[in-house]
């Protein structure tokens, strides 16, 4: 089976989209190259690519974003989680009382751009949030805030 590689153009694209959101250098994916899997494309490391092209696979990499019907690509949670250290911007630094108002459902009053931000804990990456109207409301997949709302 042949893998799906994105083109260097292809490439240059989709690493434009985590810099112009999130001000996430396309330096930061230097050593993966990427990889389309259906609606999704997945960064890979280098020196695993070849394991794509020699075998029968169903999902490989890191899974980087997911391709909207429109071809939008919108940035995926594992993505973000550990590319997300090297953003400088449309980040959101939550404290535990947004962060427990976020994981029951609740929105934030945003005063910033709408679109979507980087939501951090402690400095670390959690996910996308989307601000819209002077809201901010979670992204975050189940998976995600259950793990989160564990011992609160």
């Amino acid at each position: 089976m042949s893998s799906d590689w994105l083109s260097p153009e292809e490439e240059r694209r989709a690493l434009a989209v985590l810099d112009a959101a999130f001000g996430i250098p396309p330096e930061s994916l230097a050593g993966h190259r990427l990889l389309r899997r259906g609606q999704h494309v997945f960064a890979v490391r280098r020196e695993a690519a070849g394991a794509c092209d020699a075998y029968r696979w169903v999902g490989a990499g890191l899974r980087l974003f997911k391709a909207s019907e429109s071809g939008a690509l919108k940035p995926s949670t594992p993505g973000l989680q550990v590319f997300g250290r090297a953003a400088t911007r449309r980040l959101c630094d939550l404290d535990g009382a947004a962060l427990r108002a976020l994981l029951s459902g609740q929105s934030l009053p945003w005063a910033g751009e709408d679109g979507p931000i980087l939501l951090r804990w402690q400095g670390s990456p959690l996910g996308l949030g989307l601000a819209r109207a002077g809201q901010l409301v979670s992204q975050l997949p189940r998976a995600v805030t259950e793990h989160l709302r564990v011992g609160w």
